[in-house]
């Protein structure tokens, strides 16, 4: 049932269709009821060669099967709109544009419904999709949720695009609940990223959390991430905790940071973590992936400690009280005044050597080896001589 008027440039149309059946196959009854309804209109444009077509559509359908005792029912309900212009015609030389592509703008929605035995389930998708010539845009978010004897899962993913020639952005983010007999879970995943021609960008972010009988887990990854053509860079960000029925505790921070260009790949990163074992110990943990450690003074931006490669440095340290099992040097031990042309400080050389002077020049140097004792004084002339010479 329906309506048409129509002239030699535009349409108007509408429909409206109502449809009911039963029917029964080999013990299978089906019962079906269906609407329709539908409108569409549309006009040529003869001065300016363009056409433009709109569409509206709403549609329910239900149904219920039994076979063997086994019942089905299910549901479904449909929106949607439309609307498209056509280019001008080609061919005509003043009002055509070769090349060109239509313009179209669509909003649709579908939720459906079905319950069988031991599972239920309802779903809806919503669309949005819009293009200008190459250029796209759309929104997209499915709903689901379901049951069934063994679980529940509730889910909702979204999608938003855009796309301009060779450069296009998304935003996506996935939502998910389970629960089952054995555990629970709840997870966040969400992904921004941007891209033009080989260049990319992105950003993430994962949250999870799980709990079962035995253990608890809560779980953050964030990611941030800038690619130009075989270039990478990228840092991420890692927070997790566990929990367990047999005393084990664990906590972990984390940053890594890492770079991929010309062949090569470097990382750098720092964590932290702090557990308790079973046996009722606890450890934590500092670590540091870099080839320079600095710490800076607020302040002065001065550094009291830095670690460069392999050696460390410490401007001044105090150490109330030290014990050195064994100490080696591999050159000489000497005070910070000491030279060897004024004579004054003090020296332990490697060889077993010591040589001792005072604060200030002209003072007389002391000097004790393996075979000799001597004190000279500041002219060089022998005060003291004892041992093997």
């Amino acid at each position: 049932m329906g309506s048409l008027v129509q002239t030699t440039n535009a349409l108007a149309l509408q429909i409206q269709q109502n449809k009911t059946a039963i029917d029964i196959v080999d013990g299978k009854v089906t019962a079906q009821a269906q609407q329709l309804n539908s409108v569409r209109t549309k006009v040529d444009d003869p001065i300016s060669g363009l056409a433009a077509t709109s569409t509206a559509l709403s549609g329910l359908k239900t149904q219920v099967t039994t076979l063997d005792g086994k019942v089905t029912s299910t549901s479904e309900k449909t929106d949607g709109v439309y609307a498209q212009t056509n280019p001008k015609l080609a061919g005509d030389e003043e009002k055509s544009f070769a090349g060109d592509d239509i313009s179209l703008a669509g909003a649709w929605s579908v939720m459906s419904a079905i319950a069988e035995g031991d599972i239920a389930q309802a779903m809806k998708t919503d669309a949005l999709e819009v293009r200008v010539n190459q250029n796209r845009a759309s929104i997209t978010t499915v709903d689901t949720a379901s049951a069934s004897r063994d679980e529940a899962l509730a889910q909702r993913v979204t999608r938003l695009d855009a796309k301009v020639q060779g450069n296009s952005a998304s935003i996506s983010t996935q939502l998910t609940t389970l629960a089952d007999a054995d555990k629970a879970l709840a997870q966040s995943i969400e992904t921004v990223s941007a891209s033009a021609a080989a260049n990319s960008a992105a950003v993430g972010k994962q949250i999870k959390t799980l709990a079962d009988a035995d253990k608890v887990i809560s779980d953050t990854v964030d990611t941030v991430q800038a690619k130009i053509r075989e270039q990478l860079v990228s840092i991420q960000t890692n927070a997790s905790t566990i929990a367990e029925t047999n005393g084990k505790l664990a906590a972990n921070w984390s940053v890594r940071m890492q770079l991929t260009a010309d062949g090569s790949y470097k990382y750098a990163g720092v964590g932290l973590g702090l557990e308790a074992g079973a046996g009722g110990k606890f450890e934590s943990r500092f670590v540091v992936a870099a080839d320079s450690f600095v710490i800076l003074n607020g302040e002065s931006g001065k550094s009291p400690f830095a670690v460069d490669g392999d050696a460390t440095y410490i401007k001044s340290a105090f150490v109330k009280n030290g014990s050195i099992d064994m100490l080696k040097i591999g050159d000489n031990l000497q005070s910070d005044n000491y030279d060897a042309e004024k004579k004054t400080g003090w020296k332990l050389s490697k060889d077993g050597g010591i040589e001792i002077n005072g604060n200030v020049e002209g003072g007389g140097t002391l000097t004790i080896t393996n075979k000799l004792l001597q004190i000279k004084y500041s002219n060089g002339n022998v005060c003291l001589r004892a041992g093997i010479w």
